[in-house]
């Protein structure tokens, strides 16, 4: 049998590959359009535009529009209307200007400020709620963690 040493290395190299596998997650479709403040979805919009978070007063999400992502907060939600407020540019698609400008200071403003952003509920196209994918987790667990025992095995071999 093997000493209880192999054991520890066993179950941390399980604990490894959970925790490199934690990001399994899959976009379900909702086919009435409905969803809850809680939830986290992807609100897509007309003209390749989407919203992802909890869309909810107060809340971070993330908008992409024409490539570009922005980071901002929820200010209201109405039946008809989401405003974004203190929307920053984090990414500008084809541009490394401004990466270039945020690496040379980190404490400099690239852009002025970016005004709120006015989002139509009537311009949705489609929702899709963000869940738990068990299936690809599962398989990357197993994998992750047989790899790692392996190469536990492979490397405690003495030749």
């Amino acid at each position: 049998m093997y000493p209880r040493s192999w054991l520890f290395r066993g179950v941390g190299l399980v604990l490894m590959a959970t925790l490199m596998t934690t990001g399994c997650a899959k976009r379900i479709p909702v086919d009435d359009g409905a969803f809850e403040a809680q939830e986290n979805v992807v609100l897509l919009f007309s003209n390749d535009r989407s919203l992802h978070g909890k869309i909810d007063t107060d809340s971070s999400v993330r908008y992409v529009d024409a490539g570009s992502s922005y980071r901002a907060q929820i200010s209201s939600v109405s039946e008809t209307t989401i405003i974004l407020e203190g929307v920053v540019l984090e990414k500008s698609a084809g541009s490394v200007e401004e990466a270039a400008l945020r690496l040379g200071d980190s404490r400099m403003a690239v852009d002025d400020e970016i005004p709120e952003i006015v989002l139509l509920r009537s311009e949705v196209e489609g929702v899709e709620r963000v869940g738990f994918d068990g299936p690809t987790t599962l398989r990357n667990v197993t994998f992750w963690g047989l790899s790692g025992v392996i190469l536990g095995f492979l490397l405690g071999e003495r030749s």
